[in-house]
Parts: structure tokens; C-alpha cells; sequence
């Protein structure tokens, strides 16, 4: 490697640290706000990484477009890590579950109750709140994309799950009062 090879893959390195100290507060931010704690550093990681290889393979055409190209980023790997996680609720729902020791057979034993009241306050409800609940936390969609499934504005859909929410609870709470 010469000397101006040298020189340019410093600048080049320097650059992407600035990119990333740019970037990182913003994606962190975003990533605190709608992925699980544990998660938060795995997705910053993936999305900032992400991001400089496409700027070193010169996939970003505008360089005054690269905060929106950073967010949308961003959207798509907390996408695909909530995707991934629903597949793993499924995969635990369907029986899939890796064999565990069972050291507190009463705790299991509360375990399946406890979900077998989940599904019947859930068969309590209408199907417009089971349905959009099920989308939400069973298919692990945001509003945005539950609002672009059902055809309905975003704002209704947050709307709609906050309701579906709260009638939930309130069949919750009265199955604890019997």
C-alpha cells in the first residue's frame, strides 16, 4: 500500500467515524423507543454498520438524503428484529419451545393458567380488538404497518390499539376480581 493509499484509507476511516458519532445518538434514540432494552445496542450496531457499507459501496446517490436513508435504515432492522421475535413467540406458541428442566412444576402449572385466561379475556373480546391486537403483539407490527394493512390512517390504527388495549385490561381486571 503507498503512502496516498495509506492517507486515503485514514480519511476514509476518519470519515466513518464521524458518520457514526453523527448518526449514533439518533438511531440509539429511535431504537430506545421502539425495541425491548435488551435489544438497543445489537440494532444501533446493525443499522450503523449497515449504514457505512452502503456509503462505502456509494449506494447513498445524495449525500444531503443520507439522514432519511439513515432513518430508513433504521425502520427496516427494528422491522426485521420485531419480525424475528414474533417468529419466536410463534415457534414457542406452536409447541416449538426448546425442552427446559422443570424445576417449580407449580409455577408451570400457573404458567398455563395464566394463559389460558389470556385467551379467554381475548375470545372475550370483539373481533376488531382481537384482530388488532393479534396483529400488534402476535405479529409484532408497528401501528404505521397495521394501519397499512387494514387500509386505515395511522392515527386511527394507534387509536384502535390503544382502545383494544384498555378493554383487554379491563377484562383482565375483572377476571382478577372474581
Amino acid at each position: 500500500m503507498g503512502t496516498s493509499e495509506a492517507a486515503s484509507r485514514i480519511d476514509d476511516v476518519r470519515a466513518e467515524a464521524h458518520l457514526v458519532a453523527r448518526f449514533e445518538p439518533r438511531v440509539r434514540r429511535v431504537a430506545r423507543a421502539r425495541v425491548h432494552p435488551d435489544w438497543v445496542d445489537d440494532v444501533v450496531n446493525e443499522v450503523l454498520g449497515a449504514v457505512v457499507e452502503a456509503v462505502r459501496d456509494d449506494r447513498v446517490e445524495d449525500p444531503d438524503r443520507l439522514p432519511g436513508f439513515v432513518y430508513g435504515v433504521t425502520r427496516n432492522v427494528i422491522s426485521n428484529w420485531a419480525r424475528a421475535q414474533a417468529r419466536d413467540r410463534r415457534a414457542t406458541e406452536d409447541g416449538l419451545e426448546p425442552a427446559r428442566e422443570i424445576s417449580d412444576p407449580l409455577q408451570l402449572l400457573l404458567d398455563e393458567e395464566t394463559r389460558a385466561s389470556v385467551v379467554r379475556c381475548l375470545e372475550s373480546l370483539r373481533d376488531e380488538d382481537r384482530e388488532i391486537l393479534h396483529m400488534s403483539f402476535y405479529r409484532g407490527l408497528t401501528p404505521t404497518e397495521v394501519a397499512n394493512e387494514t387500509g386505515i390512517a395511522p392515527n386511527v390504527a394507534r387509536q384502535r390499539l390503544w382502545r383494544a388495549r384498555e378493554r383487554f385490561k379491563a377484562k383482565w381486571q375483572a377476571r382478577d376480581a372474581m
